[in-house]
């Protein structure tokens, strides 16, 4: 451009175009989830060499971050020597129909969050196992049923009503076929980037702005 000519104008430029090369850092997203992916608790195993263990509501051991209701004897806490797992080292499975698994944690009314995670059935090498699950969050809903051939992601958008969000996971089906699996859970918010200008646009309004003071100054 003309106005890059003089050397303060080319110094401008130069700032400019280092801007508009640079890529800006982008922190990584928050969890808004404790223990997500159930690793806060160690299995103390059920039997002798049995690598899970019930734990929650009817037990003496919570499952750490999550309340918990279970009609059987708990919610199933196990490890890769158990069954598979989607994230980590540990996972969770859902015994009976209407076991549920809730969590409420801090959100900002109006912002929009996405929830994530994972989702499989317990297998035994023979039966025909389902994972029906349903998942509720401020309003939003959804019904999954995980597969025994591994892990499903699934994902979930919504809009938070107040400051606080509760989320809930609750098993659905037969309760000789159903035992839905659980992993990776995550909660995380949407960026809006709306009503940011982009730094393109910012370091062309500058140098906009910059031409036209160098070009007032040559004609003085």
């Amino acid at each position: 451009m003309a106005f890059c000519k003089s050397p303060s104008a080319l110094a401008l430029c130069a700032a400019l175009g280092g801007a508009l090369g640079s890529t800006p850092a982008t922190a990584l997203p928050i969890n808004l989830v404790t223990n997500g992916s159930f690793e806060a608790n160690t299995i103390v195993p059920q039997n002798p060499g049995a690598p899970y263990q019930f734990i929650g509501d009817k037990t003496a051991t919570p499952l750490s971050g999550w309340t918990t209701h279970s009609g059987f004897r708990g919610i199933i806490l196990f490890n890769s020597g158990y069954q598979p797992v989607a994230d980590g080292v540990n996972a969770v499975q859902l015994e009976w129909p209407g076991d549920t698994l809730s969590q409420t944690f801090a959100t900002v009314a109006g912002q929009e969050y996405e929830l994530s995670y994972a989702v499989s059935a317990f297998t035994d090498g023979g039966s025909n196992f389902q994972g029906y699950l349903n998942v509720a969050i401020d309003g939003a809903t959804q019904t999954v049923n995980g597969s025994m051939a591994g892990y499903t992601n699934y994902s979930l958008a919504f809009v938070a009503d107040n400051n606080f969000a509760t989320l809930t996971f609750t098993s659905l089906g037969d309760m000789w076929r159903s035992y839905p699996q659980l992993d990776n859970v995550n909660v995380t918010a949407v960026a809006n980037t709306a009503a940011v200008p982009e730094p393109a646009s910012l370091a062309l309004l500058a140098l906009g702005l910059a031409g036209l003071g160098i070009s007032r100054r040559n004609k003085v």
